[in-house]
């Protein structure tokens, strides 16, 4: 009888050992996000947010999906977040679902961010939180399921969406190779808030290299750029070739955008 049990518990050590082998030898994600402070509703936030995936297990990950879900709190679902094109919690960002070919056993990775990651437009404004799910569609059997998402706090703001500047022009120009010149600029805003700050940085392709022809350097401060879409803009000299027309404009709740022009004279 002695000899039974313990046969009887050997097997049974065998057996939860072979389990435990089994249950180890499997991979694990893991990962860690970074995104902005603060995002406006409707924007695309692209690759400014930062994934990174760590596969601690002891075998290869192979074939999964990660989703990046806009949320109210810090607890993401496991599974595939939905997408919407209107807010819900826990919504699939636009373009915010990425795939994993493969991560070995203790490799890391950062990941290729290839959407637009936009924002919902009608997202009320308010703190939220921008979350992953690393192996959203559970094709990977995992040793640990328990730790495959984050997130990180962004807060949505009461902003208008910003006007574009869809094109630059320029419609006259004055001076010589001698002394200083003039250029007359004229562009286009699309729908939008207008900046209420607008600098404008003239650059010509000479060398080799593109050379400020700003006087000291200094960009043009465009006066009432909410209204204005044209200016005339001292430079040294005028000479024809290319010229580059760097426009950095500055928005309500601490927004920014640059747009540029390359435009032949």
């Amino acid at each position: 009888m002695k000899n039974k049990k313990f046969k009887k518990l050997l097997v049974m050590l065998l057996f939860i050992g072979i389990c435990l082998v089994m249950a180890s030898c499997k991979p694990d994600l893991i990962g860690s996000i970074q995104c902005p402070a603060k995002a406006i509703p409707g924007e695309d936030l692209k690759d400014n947010i930062k994934v990174e995936l760590e596969n601690t297990g002891s075998k290869s990950a192979k074939n999964f999906s990660v989703d990046l879900a806009l949320s109210q709190d810090q607890t993401i679902p496991h599974g595939h977040a939905g997408f919407s094109a209107n807010f819900s919690e826990d919504v699939l960002l636009k373009g915010g679902r990425e795939f994993v070919s493969k991560l070995d056993s203790n490799e890391s990775m950062n990941l290729t961010l290839n959407g637009a990651n936009k924002i919902p437009e009608d997202t009320p404004p308010g703190n939220y939180y921008i979350g992953f799910v690393v192996d959203s569609g559970k094709s990977v059997s995992e040793s640990n399921e328990n730790n495959n998402t984050g997130v990180c706090p962004i807060e949505i703001l009461d902003c208008d969406p910003i006007a574009q500047i869809t094109d630059c022009q320029i419609i006259g120009a004055a001076g010589g190779t001698v002394g200083f010149a003039t250029l007359r600029l004229k562009w286009i805003y699309g729908n939008g808030e207008k900046p209420h700050k607008l600098l404008i940085t003239i650059y010509r392709f000479a060398a080799q290299e593109w050379q400020n022809v700003m006087p000291s350097n200094q960009p043009f401060d465009v006066p009432t750029p909410q209204t204005t879409t044209d200016s005339q803009i001292t430079i040294f000299r005028l000479f024809s070739g290319k010229y580059k027309i760097v426009m950095n404009a500055s928005y309500s709740c601490d927004r920014e955008e640059e747009f540029i022009f390359e435009r032949q004279i």
